[in-house]
């Protein structure tokens, strides 16, 4: 019901609700509000998101169907819009399993129309999934969870965005879905807090939206914002909002009834199979132009002409054309309805395709039936007129009771009608200064001489036939500053601090070795100031597509960007985290606006390294591609990093420090063990001051350095092994030359060996001293008898020198 990718969770009530008696409550409430012997016979399909309200309300109609009994059934629909992705598909599963254990039939269904997610969209599918199901079903009933709550809510929202009576009347507690089967609200007289209560009652889980706390629809935001604003200072705002529209569909009804005896007694001719209405205009010049609009709304409902496209001011115009009765030019109003006076009669003709057999429109939202024309003959005006007096009195009442909650509620519609502003000129202006990327802004609230706020931020990447891939996410992006409606609206306001919360870049270095992001050339105006930059809770995904795909992540990043002080259009950047690739990260030093030059110095402490870290990092071009040996262990980095402008190649140092507890060597039988390994590194080639590491009771000590990167570039070492067991010596690893004196003399034993190892890029020169400690040997070629407990020195190439350095290189 969110994640952006955790959007939607379990939640299961309190164990101990705080409303003794909660599931008696909801119990008696439904049974008053819908009896059981209504429906307990019939088939009846309940809506069920996973959402407290509609789970609330099935448990709530399987305990009272058990109660009545009867030989319906009670099954179970659920629409899987799929807009969340596997969150919603989560859903689904879980009200499937719900319905499984319960012992009751589902229909749940993956939504396949592509369009808008608009909150009209999306109701609109539902309900045309809830009437085929109904029907494909035999269905007599279709039931929602609405509640109290989302009575009020519909009631403000429908107020804020202009509406009449039949409008402030809300929701229904029942209305036509198709000719065969009708929506019910059992619940509209629980409240929210009743529903969660009683499921805590009865132990019941249900599913927790994440989209339901974001602001992005505006239904969201009045019941996330509004509402609580309402209610702290008027507590009983919810009932007296559901109060409101229960008078006012009383007296929407009313006004519709006496509508229809206006039109009964106004129609001169039934619609015609030309789709003709003909009123005579005596009666209507004689009522008032309210009541001449309804009952003129009445006749379009009853010919089946479309209204969805009549506005007020349409209706208004209507009304006026009636009551005026002189001869006028005809009008064509939409659907093709041409409305004019004919002598003493008010003509409307539809189409000449719109005729008895039109289709009508099935009943919706606060459009109740309307009564036959015959039903009427019985009233009279003055039993009429004292309904309208009491429905009156009731409305003006209620509307009294609202009048400080709609004074607050203007001045949060002027803020609605604002942000939706800034959302539009926020977007645009991403885009340009994002080009070539697309950017998305979901939300957006401006406060004046502060700045603006925006949600659901995105930046994508256009791909040539492949789908857009996101680049930049931010949950909140806050830009701050003396801003105004007139710099707002003309794009230029003076911005002095951007605050990006949740921010989620992807980075993609592409199969040519070209980064994605450099294609994103952010532009900023050279005669205002830089803003500050503070990055909080980012996550950096880096991506490789060249030779199989490689992905690292760097989470908790926080970072900030200072203008420098010095009139220079340059950042003083800090970038930390923690407990993410290492225990800690940090970055600090200068960058350019543009990002052309820069001076960082580095520092990160207990990455956890391994050979498979390694590889990533080459894949992303971010280290040099070297074959190692598999060791684990803990690795510390620093060093500086810079760069002076965009056309200079980058300059960097890295000093490093391993300590690994086990390494293993192909073709070594025995694994290293305390690895420590420190060196330095940079674009020229890597030197090791230090490695040691023991090999079962030999201990190894190495120092060299290799220029260059390549697999031939010349390098030197010297090697020390004290206590070395001939027996370890991988022998099949030895040069043939080696090979081939180890063959002839078969040592065994222990020695010292000492190697200088130099390389020049095409010839090795090794020289070697080994110290015998007690070891045999024999000589295949000269006597064929073993020599034993042999001590002294063994020189290879004339042995190694007594300088502390190693040999240079080649």
């Amino acid at each position: 019901m969110q994640d952006r990718a955790l959007s939607t969770s379990l939640s299961t009530a309190p164990s101990a609700p705080t409303e003794t008696g909660a599931a008696a409550r909801l119990d008696a409430l439904l049974e008053a509000a819908w009896p059981a012997g209504e429906w307990r016979d019939l088939r009846v399909a309940v809506a069920v998101s996973g959402g407290p309200d509609s789970v609330a309300l099935l448990r709530a109609l399987v305990q009272a169907k058990q109660s009545a009994g009867g030989r319906g059934d009670l099954i179970v629909l659920h629409l899987d819009h799929g807009i969340r992705g596997e969150a919603s598909h989560n859903d689904a599963e879980w009200v499937r399993q719900l319905a499984t254990g319960l012992g009751l039939e589902s229909v749940v269904e993956a939504a396949t129309q592509a369009g808008p997610h608009s909150e009209e969209a999306l109701r609109d599918l539902r309900r045309e999934f809830y009437r085929r199901a109904a029907d494909s079903l035999g269905a007599r009933y279709v039931a929602t969870g609405h509640t109290a709550d989302d009575q009020a809510e519909t009631v403000l929202f429908r107020l804020l965005r202009g509406t009449g009576v039949r409008g402030a009347a809300g929701i229904r507690p029942m209305a036509a879905l198709s000719p065969a089967c009708s929506l019910v609200r059992p619940l509209l007289g629980a409240t929210r807090g009743g529903v969660l209560a009683y499921l805590a009652a009865i132990s019941q889980p249900y599913r927790i939206d994440a989209t339901n706390g974001e602001d992005t629809y505006a239904r969201n935001w009045l019941r996330n914002q509004a509402m609580p604003l309402l209610a702290e200072r008027f507590p009983t705002a919810a009932t007296e909002l559901a109060g409101f529209a229960q008078r006012a569909a009383e007296t929407s009804d009313l006004v519709e009834s006496l509508a229809a005896d206006l039109l009964r007694r106004a129609v001169g001719a039934t619609p015609t199979a030309e789709g003709h209405v003909t009123l005579q205009s005596a009666v209507l010049t004689q009522s008032p132009q309210p009541l001449v609009v309804e009952a003129l709304r009445v006749a379009w409902r009853e010919a089946g002409w479309p209204q969805q496209a009549m506005t007020a001011g349409h209706w208004r115009q209507l009304g006026e054309m009636a009551v005026t009765a002189k001869p006028q030019p005809a009008v064509v109003f939409p659907g093709s309805i041409r409305v004019e006076q004919v002598g003493a009669e008010f003509v409307l003709a539809g189409p000449k395709d719109t005729g008895n057999g039109a289709t009508r429109p099935t009943a919706g939202e606060g459009s109740p039936p309307v009564a036959p024309l015959a039903a009427l003959h019985g009233r009279t005006w003055a039993s009429i007129f004292g309904h309208v007096v009491n429905s009156c009195w009731s409305l003006f009442r209620g509307v009294l009771t609202l009048a400080a909650v709609l004074a607050v509620a203007l001045a949060v519609f002027l803020y609605y009608r604002l942000d939706d502003e800034a959302q539009r000129l926020c977007e645009a202006a991403l885009n340009r200064h994002c080009e070539p990327f697309v950017a998305r802004v979901g939300a957006a609230r401006f406060t004046p001489g502060k700045g603006v706020t925006m949600y659901d931020v995105e930046i994508v990447e256009s791909l040539q036939w492949q789908p857009p891939r996101g680049v930049l996410q931010i949950d909140e992006l806050q830009v701050q500053g003396q801003f105004d409606i007139t710099t707002l609206l003309r794009g230029a306001p003076v911005v002095t601090r951007i605050v990006a919360k949740s921010p989620r870049l992807a980075v993609t270095r592409r199969e040519n070795g070209v980064w994605n992001v450099s294609d994103l050339k952010l532009k900023s105006n050279p005669n205002q100031p830089l803003p500050r930059i503070d990055l909080h809770n980012a996550t950096v995904l880096l991506t490789g597509e060249a030779g199989g795909t490689k992905t690292l992540g760097v989470n908790h990043l926080n970072a900030s960007f200072v203008p420098a002080t010095d009139g220079s259009r340059a950042f003083n950047l800090t970038i930390a985290a923690r407990d993410t690739l290492a225990k800690s990260l940090e970055v600090r030093g200068a960058a350019s606006a543009d990002g052309s030059g820069f001076r960082l110095d580095y520092k990160a402490d207990g990455i956890e390294a391994t050979p498979a870290l390694v590889e990533t990092l080459a894949g992303l071009g971010l280290a040099p591609r070297m074959t190692l040996p598999p060791m684990q262990g803990v690795l510390s980095l620093s060093g500086e990093a810079s760069r002076t402008a965009a056309a200079e190649p980058l300059s960097w140092r890295t000093a490093f420090n391993f300590a690994g507890s086990e390494g293993h060597i192909p073709g070594f039988k025995r694994p290293l063990s305390d690895i420590v390994i420190i060196g330095e590194a940079s674009p020229t080639g890597v030197r090791f001051e230090q490695a040691t590491a023991r090999w079962g009771d030999s201990v190894i000590r190495l120092v060299g350095r290799r220029e260059g990167w390549s697999l031939g570039s010349p390098l030197a070492a010297r090697v020390r092994i004290d206590d070395l067991d001939f027996g370890d010596v991988p022998i099949e690893r030895l040069p043939q030359k080696a090979l081939g004196l180890w063959n002839r003399f078969r040592p065994a034993g222990r020695s010292d060996v000492a190697m200088d190892l130099a390389y020049d890029g095409q010839t090795w020169a090794p020289r070697a001293t080994i110290t015998a400690k007690g070891a045999s040997f024999e000589d295949a070629e000269k006597f064929p008898y073993r020599l034993t407990g042999a001590t002294g020195q063994i020189l290879v190439n004339g042995g190694v020198t007594d300088d502390p350095q190693p040999p240079a290189p080649g």
